[in-house]
Protein backbone atom coordinates (compact mmCIF):
# COMPACT_ATOMS: atom_id res chain seq x y z
CA UNK A 1 0.00 0.00 0.00
CA UNK A 2 2.84 2.39 0.82
CA UNK A 3 4.18 1.84 -2.70
CA UNK A 4 0.91 2.14 -4.67
CA UNK A 5 -0.62 5.26 -3.07
CA UNK A 6 1.98 7.69 -4.44
CA UNK A 7 1.61 6.05 -7.85
CA UNK A 8 -2.16 6.73 -7.83
CA UNK A 9 -1.60 10.36 -6.79
CA UNK A 10 0.97 10.87 -9.48
CA UNK A 11 -1.25 9.15 -12.02
CA UNK A 12 -4.28 11.43 -11.33
CA UNK A 13 -2.12 14.56 -11.47
CA UNK A 14 -0.63 13.50 -14.77
CA UNK A 15 -4.00 12.54 -16.23
CA UNK A 16 -5.47 15.90 -15.16
CA UNK A 17 -2.57 17.92 -16.58
CA UNK A 18 -2.61 15.86 -19.76
CA UNK A 19 -6.37 16.32 -20.16
CA UNK A 20 -6.05 20.11 -19.71
CA UNK A 21 -3.19 20.17 -22.22
CA UNK A 22 -5.19 18.19 -24.80
CA UNK A 23 -8.20 20.46 -24.22
CA UNK A 24 -6.05 23.52 -24.85
CA UNK A 25 -4.66 21.89 -28.01
CA UNK A 26 -8.28 21.30 -29.17
CA UNK A 27 -7.79 17.51 -29.08
CA UNK A 28 -11.12 17.07 -27.38
CA UNK A 29 -11.70 13.33 -27.91
CA UNK A 30 -8.32 12.50 -26.38
CA UNK A 31 -8.97 14.94 -23.53
CA UNK A 32 -12.22 13.11 -22.73
CA UNK A 33 -10.33 9.79 -22.56
CA UNK A 34 -7.76 11.30 -20.18
CA UNK A 35 -10.40 12.71 -17.84
CA UNK A 36 -12.40 9.44 -17.99
CA UNK A 37 -9.30 7.50 -16.88
CA UNK A 38 -8.81 9.96 -14.03
CA UNK A 39 -12.41 9.45 -12.91
CA UNK A 40 -11.89 5.69 -12.78
CA UNK A 41 -9.23 6.35 -10.16
CA UNK A 42 -10.87 9.37 -8.46
CA UNK A 43 -14.64 9.22 -9.12
CA UNK A 44 -15.41 12.29 -6.98
CA UNK A 45 -13.14 14.69 -8.91
CA UNK A 46 -15.53 17.54 -9.72
CA UNK A 47 -12.80 19.29 -11.72
CA UNK A 48 -12.42 16.24 -13.97
CA UNK A 49 -16.17 16.18 -14.61
CA UNK A 50 -16.09 19.92 -15.36
CA UNK A 51 -13.26 19.70 -17.89
CA UNK A 52 -14.73 16.59 -19.42
CA UNK A 53 -17.89 18.68 -19.84
CA UNK A 54 -15.81 21.44 -21.44
CA UNK A 55 -14.47 18.91 -23.95
CA UNK A 56 -17.98 17.80 -24.88
CA UNK A 57 -19.04 21.47 -25.03
CA UNK A 58 -16.26 22.23 -27.53
CA UNK A 59 -17.41 19.24 -29.58
CA UNK A 60 -20.95 20.73 -29.51
CA UNK A 61 -22.21 17.62 -27.77
CA UNK A 62 -24.27 19.67 -25.37
CA UNK A 63 -26.35 16.95 -23.69
CA UNK A 64 -23.20 15.03 -22.76
CA UNK A 65 -21.64 18.26 -21.52
CA UNK A 66 -24.70 19.01 -19.35
CA UNK A 67 -24.43 15.57 -17.73
CA UNK A 68 -20.78 16.21 -16.87
CA UNK A 69 -21.54 19.67 -15.42
CA UNK A 70 -24.34 18.15 -13.32
CA UNK A 71 -21.93 15.62 -11.84
CA UNK A 72 -19.40 18.36 -11.15
CA UNK A 73 -22.13 20.30 -9.30
CA UNK A 74 -23.17 17.17 -7.37
CA UNK A 75 -19.67 16.99 -5.90
CA UNK A 76 -19.26 20.77 -5.60
CA UNK A 77 -22.60 22.63 -5.29
CA UNK A 78 -20.75 25.99 -5.24
CA UNK A 79 -19.08 25.42 -8.60
CA UNK A 80 -19.91 28.73 -10.32
CA UNK A 81 -18.30 27.91 -13.67
CA UNK A 82 -20.16 24.60 -13.89
CA UNK A 83 -23.51 26.36 -13.52
CA UNK A 84 -22.42 28.98 -16.05
CA UNK A 85 -21.34 26.49 -18.71
CA UNK A 86 -24.37 24.32 -18.08
CA UNK A 87 -26.33 27.48 -18.87
CA UNK A 88 -24.20 27.97 -21.98
CA UNK A 89 -25.19 24.51 -23.23
CA UNK A 90 -28.88 25.28 -22.81
CA UNK A 91 -28.33 28.66 -24.51
CA UNK A 92 -26.70 26.95 -27.49
CA UNK A 93 -29.67 24.58 -27.64
CA UNK A 94 -31.99 27.65 -27.56
CA UNK A 95 -33.55 26.59 -24.27
CA UNK A 96 -33.31 30.08 -22.84
CA UNK A 97 -35.42 29.48 -19.73
CA UNK A 98 -33.14 26.66 -18.54
CA UNK A 99 -30.10 28.68 -19.52
CA UNK A 100 -31.30 31.59 -17.40
CA UNK A 101 -31.90 29.35 -14.38
CA UNK A 102 -28.29 28.19 -14.46
CA UNK A 103 -26.87 31.68 -15.01
CA UNK A 104 -28.93 32.86 -12.03
CA UNK A 105 -27.51 30.06 -9.86
CA UNK A 106 -24.02 31.18 -10.87
CA UNK A 107 -24.92 34.72 -9.75
CA UNK A 108 -26.39 33.41 -6.47
CA UNK A 109 -22.97 31.99 -5.70
CA UNK A 110 -21.02 34.98 -7.02
CA UNK A 111 -22.93 38.18 -7.73
CA UNK A 112 -19.80 39.68 -9.32
CA UNK A 113 -19.83 37.08 -12.10
CA UNK A 114 -20.33 39.64 -14.88
CA UNK A 115 -20.48 37.10 -17.72
CA UNK A 116 -23.54 35.48 -16.14
CA UNK A 117 -25.26 38.87 -15.87
CA UNK A 118 -24.45 39.47 -19.52
CA UNK A 119 -25.84 36.10 -20.62
CA UNK A 120 -29.07 36.58 -18.65
CA UNK A 121 -29.41 39.81 -20.61
CA UNK A 122 -28.93 37.82 -23.82
CA UNK A 123 -31.68 35.40 -22.75
CA UNK A 124 -34.05 38.30 -22.18
CA UNK A 125 -33.13 39.62 -25.62
CA UNK A 126 -34.03 36.29 -27.18
CA UNK A 127 -37.42 36.55 -25.47
CA UNK A 128 -37.85 40.15 -26.74
CA UNK A 129 -37.78 41.50 -23.16
CA UNK A 130 -35.52 44.41 -24.01
CA UNK A 131 -35.83 46.49 -20.84
CA UNK A 132 -34.96 43.49 -18.64
CA UNK A 133 -32.03 42.72 -20.93
CA UNK A 134 -30.74 46.27 -20.59
CA UNK A 135 -30.79 46.04 -16.77
CA UNK A 136 -28.54 42.98 -16.81
CA UNK A 137 -26.22 44.42 -19.45
CA UNK A 138 -25.77 47.53 -17.31
CA UNK A 139 -25.02 45.35 -14.27
CA UNK A 140 -22.37 43.44 -16.22
CA UNK A 141 -20.63 46.62 -17.36
CA UNK A 142 -20.89 48.06 -13.84
CA UNK A 143 -18.95 45.05 -12.53
CA UNK A 144 -16.44 45.01 -15.40
CA UNK A 145 -16.26 48.27 -17.39
CA UNK A 146 -13.76 46.71 -19.82
CA UNK A 147 -16.10 43.87 -20.88
CA UNK A 148 -16.58 45.06 -24.46
CA UNK A 149 -19.43 42.78 -25.70
CA UNK A 150 -21.82 44.51 -23.28
CA UNK A 151 -21.30 47.90 -24.93
CA UNK A 152 -22.30 46.40 -28.28
CA UNK A 153 -25.49 44.93 -26.81
CA UNK A 154 -26.44 48.18 -25.05
CA UNK A 155 -25.65 50.15 -28.21
CA UNK A 156 -27.84 47.77 -30.24
CA UNK A 157 -30.64 48.14 -27.69
CA UNK A 158 -30.73 51.93 -27.99
CA UNK A 159 -30.19 51.79 -31.76
CA UNK A 160 -33.30 49.61 -32.17
CA UNK A 161 -35.26 52.04 -29.99
CA UNK A 162 -34.00 54.91 -32.18
CA UNK A 163 -32.36 56.57 -29.20
CA UNK A 164 -29.37 57.52 -31.29
CA UNK A 165 -27.50 59.74 -28.82
CA UNK A 166 -27.30 56.87 -26.37
CA UNK A 167 -26.55 54.25 -29.03
CA UNK A 168 -23.61 56.32 -30.29
CA UNK A 169 -22.35 56.79 -26.71
CA UNK A 170 -22.14 53.04 -26.03
CA UNK A 171 -20.93 52.03 -29.47
CA UNK A 172 -18.06 54.51 -29.26
CA UNK A 173 -16.76 52.85 -26.09
CA UNK A 174 -15.94 49.73 -28.11
CA UNK A 175 -15.36 51.18 -31.57
CA UNK A 176 -12.37 53.29 -30.48
CA UNK A 177 -10.31 50.13 -30.08
CA UNK A 178 -12.06 47.61 -32.31
CA UNK A 179 -12.63 47.67 -36.05
CA UNK A 180 -16.20 46.51 -36.58
CA UNK A 181 -17.85 47.75 -39.77
CA UNK A 182 -21.40 47.26 -38.48
CA UNK A 183 -20.78 49.20 -35.28
CA UNK A 184 -18.93 51.98 -37.11
CA UNK A 185 -21.75 52.25 -39.64
CA UNK A 186 -24.32 52.41 -36.82
CA UNK A 187 -22.37 55.22 -35.14
CA UNK A 188 -22.26 57.11 -38.43
CA UNK A 189 -25.97 56.53 -38.96
CA UNK A 190 -26.75 57.68 -35.40
CA UNK A 191 -24.92 60.96 -35.90
CA UNK A 192 -26.46 61.39 -39.36
CA UNK A 193 -29.99 61.10 -37.93
CA UNK A 194 -28.99 63.55 -35.19
CA UNK A 195 -27.83 65.91 -37.97
CA UNK A 196 -24.32 65.94 -36.57
CA UNK A 197 -22.99 65.48 -40.05
CA UNK A 198 -19.31 66.14 -39.36
CA UNK A 199 -19.25 63.48 -36.65
CA UNK A 200 -21.07 61.12 -39.02
CA UNK A 201 -18.48 61.78 -41.73
CA UNK A 202 -15.68 61.09 -39.26
CA UNK A 203 -17.07 57.61 -38.54
CA UNK A 204 -18.17 56.72 -42.06
CA UNK A 205 -14.62 57.48 -43.26
CA UNK A 206 -13.31 54.70 -40.99
CA UNK A 207 -15.25 52.20 -43.11
CA UNK A 208 -14.45 53.98 -46.37
CA UNK A 209 -10.73 53.43 -45.77
CA UNK A 210 -11.12 49.70 -46.41
CA UNK A 211 -14.17 49.67 -48.70
CA UNK A 212 -13.38 48.18 -52.10
CA UNK A 213 -16.64 46.44 -53.03
CA UNK A 214 -19.15 48.43 -50.93
CA UNK A 215 -20.01 51.93 -52.07
CA UNK A 216 -22.30 52.74 -49.14
CA UNK A 217 -19.66 54.42 -46.89
CA UNK A 218 -18.83 56.83 -49.74
CA UNK A 219 -22.54 57.37 -50.39
CA UNK A 220 -23.16 58.22 -46.74
CA UNK A 221 -20.21 60.61 -46.62
CA UNK A 222 -21.49 62.26 -49.79
CA UNK A 223 -24.97 62.57 -48.28
CA UNK A 224 -23.56 64.29 -45.18
CA UNK A 225 -21.53 66.75 -47.24
CA UNK A 226 -24.69 67.44 -49.29
CA UNK A 227 -26.56 68.29 -46.08
CA UNK A 228 -23.69 70.58 -45.09
CA UNK A 229 -24.01 72.23 -48.53
CA UNK A 230 -20.37 71.39 -49.25
CA UNK A 231 -21.26 70.29 -52.75
CA UNK A 232 -17.77 69.75 -54.18
CA UNK A 233 -16.90 67.30 -51.40
CA UNK A 234 -20.30 65.64 -51.78
CA UNK A 235 -19.75 65.21 -55.53
CA UNK A 236 -16.31 63.68 -54.92
CA UNK A 237 -17.63 60.98 -52.58
CA UNK A 238 -20.82 60.28 -54.51
CA UNK A 239 -18.76 59.66 -57.64
CA UNK A 240 -16.62 57.20 -55.68
CA UNK A 241 -19.76 55.42 -54.48
CA UNK A 242 -21.06 55.07 -58.04
CA UNK A 243 -17.68 53.84 -59.30
CA UNK A 244 -17.67 51.04 -56.72
CA UNK A 245 -21.38 50.24 -57.03
CA UNK A 246 -23.08 51.52 -60.21
CA UNK A 247 -26.43 50.23 -58.86
CA UNK A 248 -26.58 52.80 -56.03
CA UNK A 249 -29.62 54.60 -57.37
CA UNK A 250 -29.78 57.30 -54.68
CA UNK A 251 -26.14 58.17 -55.29
CA UNK A 252 -27.13 59.30 -58.80
CA UNK A 253 -30.04 61.25 -57.34
CA UNK A 254 -27.92 62.99 -54.70
CA UNK A 255 -25.25 63.75 -57.28
CA UNK A 256 -27.95 65.39 -59.39
CA UNK A 257 -29.09 67.41 -56.37
CA UNK A 258 -25.52 68.66 -55.90
CA UNK A 259 -25.22 69.74 -59.52
CA UNK A 260 -28.65 71.36 -59.36
CA UNK A 261 -27.59 73.32 -56.26
CA UNK A 262 -24.58 74.55 -58.24
CA UNK A 263 -26.92 75.50 -61.13
CA UNK A 264 -25.23 72.93 -63.38
CA UNK A 265 -28.48 71.60 -64.80
CA UNK A 266 -26.93 69.97 -67.88
CA UNK A 267 -24.93 67.74 -65.48
CA UNK A 268 -27.83 67.19 -63.10
CA UNK A 269 -30.29 65.92 -65.75
CA UNK A 270 -28.28 62.80 -66.75
CA UNK A 271 -27.80 61.98 -63.05
CA UNK A 272 -31.55 62.01 -62.43
CA UNK A 273 -32.13 60.05 -65.64
CA UNK A 274 -29.70 57.40 -64.39
CA UNK A 275 -31.54 57.29 -61.07
CA UNK A 276 -34.86 56.83 -62.89
CA UNK A 277 -33.31 54.05 -64.95
CA UNK A 278 -32.43 52.17 -61.76
CA UNK A 279 -35.75 52.82 -60.03
CA UNK A 280 -38.58 54.05 -62.27
CA UNK A 281 -41.12 53.79 -59.44
CA UNK A 282 -39.91 56.59 -57.19
CA UNK A 283 -41.88 59.85 -57.63
CA UNK A 284 -39.18 62.12 -56.23
CA UNK A 285 -36.80 61.18 -59.05
CA UNK A 286 -39.22 62.47 -61.69
CA UNK A 287 -39.87 65.50 -59.51
CA UNK A 288 -36.14 66.30 -59.39
CA UNK A 289 -35.85 65.79 -63.13
CA UNK A 290 -38.84 68.07 -63.65
CA UNK A 291 -37.24 70.73 -61.46
CA UNK A 292 -34.13 70.71 -63.65
CA UNK A 293 -36.16 71.26 -66.81
CA UNK A 294 -38.12 73.97 -65.00
CA UNK A 295 -34.88 75.78 -64.13
CA UNK A 296 -33.87 75.88 -67.78
CA UNK A 297 -37.37 77.13 -68.72
CA UNK A 298 -38.31 73.92 -70.54
CA UNK A 299 -41.79 73.82 -69.01
CA UNK A 300 -43.23 71.13 -71.26
CA UNK A 301 -40.49 68.63 -70.29
CA UNK A 302 -40.92 69.68 -66.69
CA UNK A 303 -44.67 69.05 -66.77
CA UNK A 304 -44.16 65.68 -68.44
CA UNK A 305 -41.85 64.54 -65.61
CA UNK A 306 -44.04 65.95 -62.85
CA UNK A 307 -47.00 64.09 -64.37
CA UNK A 308 -44.97 60.87 -64.34
CA UNK A 309 -44.51 61.32 -60.60
CA UNK A 310 -48.31 61.58 -60.23
CA UNK A 311 -48.89 58.38 -62.21
CA UNK A 312 -46.85 56.58 -59.55
CA UNK A 313 -48.40 58.37 -56.57
CA UNK A 314 -51.66 60.23 -57.09
CA UNK A 315 -51.28 61.77 -53.60
CA UNK A 316 -47.88 63.29 -54.35
CA UNK A 317 -48.83 66.88 -53.51
CA UNK A 318 -45.51 68.37 -54.56
CA UNK A 319 -46.06 67.09 -58.10
CA UNK A 320 -49.39 68.94 -58.42
CA UNK A 321 -47.87 72.13 -57.02
CA UNK A 322 -44.93 72.03 -59.43
CA UNK A 323 -47.19 71.48 -62.43
CA UNK A 324 -49.21 74.48 -61.26
CA UNK A 325 -46.03 76.60 -61.25
CA UNK A 326 -45.21 75.48 -64.79
CA UNK A 327 -48.66 76.47 -66.08
CA UNK A 328 -48.38 79.77 -64.22
CA UNK A 329 -45.11 80.44 -66.05
CA UNK A 330 -46.83 79.49 -69.34
CA UNK A 331 -49.50 82.08 -68.42
CA UNK A 332 -52.19 79.41 -68.23
CA UNK A 333 -53.53 80.58 -64.91
CA UNK A 334 -56.85 78.73 -64.89
CA UNK A 335 -55.04 75.41 -65.34
CA UNK A 336 -52.45 76.47 -62.77
CA UNK A 337 -55.20 77.15 -60.21
CA UNK A 338 -56.60 73.63 -60.71
CA UNK A 339 -53.25 72.09 -59.81
CA UNK A 340 -52.58 74.47 -56.93
CA UNK A 341 -56.00 73.66 -55.49
CA UNK A 342 -55.37 69.91 -55.71
CA UNK A 343 -51.94 70.35 -54.10
CA UNK A 344 -53.41 72.47 -51.28
CA UNK A 345 -56.07 69.86 -50.48
CA UNK A 346 -53.45 67.09 -50.32
CA UNK A 347 -51.14 69.17 -48.13
CA UNK A 348 -54.05 69.85 -45.75
CA UNK A 349 -54.98 66.15 -45.60
CA UNK A 350 -51.31 65.29 -44.99
CA UNK A 351 -51.14 67.92 -42.23
CA UNK A 352 -48.40 69.93 -43.97
CA UNK A 353 -49.77 73.37 -43.12
CA UNK A 354 -46.88 75.50 -44.42
CA UNK A 355 -47.04 73.94 -47.88
CA UNK A 356 -50.83 74.20 -47.94
CA UNK A 357 -50.58 77.95 -47.26
CA UNK A 358 -47.97 78.23 -49.98
CA UNK A 359 -50.39 76.64 -52.46
CA UNK A 360 -53.17 79.02 -51.32
CA UNK A 361 -50.83 81.97 -51.95
CA UNK A 362 -50.13 80.60 -55.43
CA UNK A 363 -53.89 80.53 -56.17
CA UNK A 364 -54.11 84.11 -54.92
CA UNK A 365 -51.32 85.12 -57.33
CA UNK A 366 -53.36 83.69 -60.23
CA UNK A 367 -56.84 84.72 -59.10
CA UNK A 368 -56.92 87.00 -56.04
CA UNK A 369 -60.71 86.74 -55.69
CA UNK A 370 -61.02 83.00 -56.25
CA UNK A 371 -63.66 81.39 -53.96
CA UNK A 372 -61.26 78.46 -53.61
CA UNK A 373 -59.09 80.57 -51.31
CA UNK A 374 -61.84 80.95 -48.71
CA UNK A 375 -62.76 77.29 -49.04
CA UNK A 376 -59.18 76.15 -48.42
CA UNK A 377 -58.65 78.55 -45.54
CA UNK A 378 -61.80 77.21 -43.89
CA UNK A 379 -60.45 73.66 -44.29
CA UNK A 380 -57.17 74.73 -42.70
CA UNK A 381 -59.07 76.36 -39.82
CA UNK A 382 -61.14 73.20 -39.20
CA UNK A 383 -58.01 71.05 -39.36
CA UNK A 384 -56.20 73.25 -36.86
CA UNK A 385 -59.29 73.33 -34.61
CA UNK A 386 -59.48 69.54 -34.62
CA UNK A 387 -55.80 69.29 -33.74
CA UNK A 388 -56.26 71.56 -30.70
CA UNK A 389 -59.19 69.47 -29.43
CA UNK A 390 -57.20 66.27 -29.66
Amino acid sequence: MKVTLPVFKKSTDELFKNGRKLLKEQKYDRAIISFAKLLQIEPDSYAAYFYMGMSYYKLKQYNEAINMYRKAIDYNPEYTEAFYYKGECFFKMENFDEAMKNYEKAIDINDEFYRAHYKIGKCYLENSMYDSALAYFKKAVEINPSFSPVYIEIGDYFFKKKEYRRSAFYYEKIAQNKKDERIINNIGFSYKVLRRYRKAIQWYKKNADSATTDGSPFFNIGFCYLKLKEYNSAIKYLKKAIKIDPELMMAYNNLGVCYMAKSKYSKAIPCFENAVGHNPDLPILYNNLGNCYFKINNYDEAIENFQKSLKIDTNYARGYYNIGICFFRKNKKNTAVEYFYKAAQLFINQDIRSQALRAVDAISSCKPNSPLIKKLMNQLYQKNKGRKKS
